[in-house]
């Protein structure tokens, strides 16, 4: 099973334990399962060390800039987990225009689009963005024709896989 992780999960591996419920013992367990292919975005490294930069900065954390580089390293080379380069896939850059039509972060945007067009599941913490998304038709019928067995799972990932394009209200 191909699975996409969001940034957001990516974050206990530098040591920053998410309010959301997500755990480096859990991700480690997701990713020693001997089905899953993980997927992210290279952008989501990008995002990680911006964010934990500003919060060092405003001394919101304590962790050293090398801590979230050795941290940004492992991420990279994690077994069975492999980053896409957003550059690759802009061959159907209006698809990509679209999202960002419905919502102003480009990094989440270009998330789902990758995962979309590569895995079987994107895992995230957005469910407004994915619900918003799911009843924008031109989002809806691009997902039908290019992954129509699409999945999201939400949060700690305790709850069942939904399929995009049965996700309701």
């Amino acid at each position: 099973m191909k699975i996409f992780l969001d940034s957001t999960y990516l974050f206990p591996l530098i040591e920053i334990e998410i309010t959301e419920g997500w755990t480096k013992s859990q991700l480690l367990d997701l990713i020693s399962k001997p089905d899953y292919q993980g997927l992210y975005c290279d952008l989501s490294i990008f995002e990680i060390f911006t964010k934990v930069s500003k919060l060092i900065n405003k001394h919101q954390i304590k962790l050293e800039i090398d801590d979230v580089v050795c941290g940004i390293h492992t991420i990279r080379y994690m077994p069975k987990t492999r980053p896409l380069k957003w550059y690759n896939y802009l061959f159907e850059a209006p698809m990509f225009l679209e999202l960002k039509n419905h919502h102003s972060d480009s990094i989440d945007c270009m998330i789902f689009y990758l995962a979309v067009l590569n895995s079987d599941t994107l895992v995230t913490f957005n469910r407004r963005m994915i619900k918003h998304w799911k009843n924008v038709d031109k989002i809806r019928k691009w997902v039908k024709v290019m992954n129509p067995g699409f999945s999201i799972g939400f949060d700690s990932l305790k709850d069942a896989k939904v399929l995009f394009l049965e996700l309701i209200e």
